[in-house]
C-alpha cells in the first residue's frame, strides 16, 4: 500500500448501479469535486476539507476515508465493497474514474 492510499478502497455508486472504487484521498477529493449540486451539503463539505487536510499532510488518508463514507451513506452511494469478487476471479477492481 502506498502512504497516500486507503487501506481499503471505498466503493461508491457514481450511476445507476455502476460501482467505483475510490482508492485514495486525492481520488476521493476529485470525485467531490466533481458531484452534482444535488448531492453537496454539510457532509459533502466535511469529506472534502478532509481529504484536503489528508493530501497536504495535517491528515491521515484513513480520516479521509472515514469522512468519505460517511457522505457516501448520508447520500446513499455508498456501495459494497466489491474488491473480494474481483480478486476472486483474478481480476482487478477497475481503476477509479469519478463519473466516467
Amino acid at each position: 500500500m502506498k502512504p497516500d492510499q486507503f487501506e481499503e478502497p471505498v466503493w461508491i455508486y457514481v450511476g445507476v448501479n455502476v460501482p467505483r472504487p475510490v482508492a485514495s484521498p486525492t481520488q476521493a477529493f476529485v470525485f467531490l469535486d466533481n458531484c452534482p449540486a444535488g448531492l453537496r451539503g454539510p457532509a459533502h463539505g466535511r469529506a472534502l476539507e478532509a481529504c484536503r487536510s489528508a493530501m497536504n499532510g495535517r491528515a491521515g488518508t484513513e480520516s479521509a476515508r472515514a469522512a468519505l463514507i460517511a457522505f457516501a451513506e448520508a447520500r446513499g452511494i455508498l456501495a459494497p465493497d466489491f474488491t473480494p469478487a474481483f480478486a476472486a476471479h483474478g481480476a482487478s477492481a477497475p481503476a477509479a474514474r469519478p463519473f466516467a
